[in-house]
């Protein structure tokens, strides 16, 4: 029987795999675009509905997308697997264990651009709280296929 081979990556001495070697992986979904700086994460900035309400310049090179694009589009229609997935926890504010736990392995999240292309990237996920309430963020980190 055979089991799972896990690929070794170079780990730092916080236990986490280094960033150099982490943007070794980024943008390489289409290298005729020039779809990110090195170390620099295409951001979403969510409502708690998941609509999306702000994008910085990266994630809007990425995704071919404009906030006039928005008109309140949700964010299933980017990563169609959040589509079914609860964004937030039921007892609080935070978002769902289920999509840290993801991202805390390196799933990859299947990503659509608003012209249509697909790609794989990771996702990381983080709450914000501030007097107007509650957001979500979301950094996204395309990632390259790699052969088996």
């Amino acid at each position: 029987m055979t089991g799972w081979r896990l690929k070794k990556r170079p780990i730092n001495e916080y236990g986490r795999q280094s960033s150099s070697d982490r943007n070794s992986n980024r943008c390489a979904h289409d290298q005729t675009r020039d779809c990110a700086l090195p170390g620099k994460a295409a951001t979403l900035l969510l409502s708690t509905d998941g609509l999306i309400v702000g994008i910085n310049e990266q994630g809007a090179r990425l995704l071919n997308y404009s906030m006039q694009h928005s008109n309140r589009l949700h964010v299933s229609q980017v990563l169609p697997g959040l589509g079914k997935t609860d964004l937030l926890e039921k007892s609080d504010e935070r978002v769902s264990s289920y999509l840290r736990f993801l991202s805390r392995i390196g799933h990859h999240f299947k990503v659509t651009a608003m012209n249509g292309e697909e790609f794989l990237a990771e996702l990381y996920f983080s709450d914000l709280n501030h007097a107007s309430g509650h957001q979500i963020l979301i950094l996204i980190y395309p990632v390259q296929e790699q052969s088996r």
